[in-house]
């Protein structure tokens, strides 16, 4: 086993809050540039962009993790992981039909542009992304868990759409493990108190971003499997450090 650096919350020009610059190509050359050997692609509420990023990766020693950032109708942040594209893509069914029905303002919002690996517009996500599903927490947790997914709870110590500053809690009943945190600072006080494994990841929106927060984990090897024994601490896997 080798520790192996990673960022997984990354988002694509597809999020309406994501700056143009993030095409699938430059997303994937910036990783390199940072050291990353992990990244995820968590678009919110869609994962139509995540095959073009793995498509950049190909050749590139970068593992690109099939996600997606969720915002439940508590208006909690989840990012969630697949191993496969194709599970992805069911999931993405689902939120899309989970997604309210109203159309993005690319004036107010700005643009959500469906891209290939090279960042060329094959076409536009009509609905807007920034919304709340209907579905809650619990229901998010067991629709990915039944697809084989994971689910880790986003940037929890944030003042908008953390999981502690929307619910006052940890919900008990999810058995949730691991959560992402923004201000490294809280780490120990939050691991201690919450009993939980932090992650740290960028969320970047913007290529300089990328790397910005990582984590840095001790695999075998990149894989969806090793990636979740390391953050559960299984078997010797595990996350090693976060800065």
């Amino acid at each position: 086993m080798r520790v192996y650096s990673s960022d997984l919350h990354i988002h694509t020009c597809l999020s309406p809050c994501g700056d143009l610059e993030m095409a699938p190509k430059d997303i994937v050359r910036r990783a390199r540039e940072e050291g990353l050997d992990i990244i995820g692609i968590t678009d919110h509420n869609t994962g139509k962009n995540v095959g073009a990023v793995q498509e950049a990766a190909k050749g590139f020693s970068v593992s690109v993790m099939p996600g997606m950032e969720v915002q439940t109708i508590e208006e909690v942040h989840v990012l969630t992981f697949f191993e496969t594209i194709d599970d992805l893509r069911t999931w993405d069914g689902m939120v899309y039909e989970a997604l309210p029905d109203i159309a993005n303002n690319p004036a107010y919002f700005g643009d959500q542009p469906i891209v290939n690996a090279d960042g060329e517009i094959l076409g536009f996500e009509e609905r807007l992304l920034l919304n709340s599903l209907q579905m809650t927490l619990e229901q998010v947790f067991r629709e990915v868990g039944k697809l084989g997914g994971y689910c880790i709870p986003a940037h929890i110590d944030k003042e908008s759409f953390g999981l502690i500053k929307q619910l006052g809690l940890i919900p008990l009943n999810l058995n949730i493990a691991v959560a992402e945190i923004q201000d490294l600072q809280q780490a120990p006080q939050l691991s201690e108190l919450k009993g939980l494994q932090l992650i740290a990841s960028s969320d970047a929106h913007f290529l300089a971003e990328v790397g910005a927060r990582r984590s840095d984990l001790l695999l075998r090897e990149t894989s969806f499997l090793e990636l979740t024994m390391a953050l559960e601490g299984k078997e010797g896997r595990r996350v090693v450090s976060i800065r």
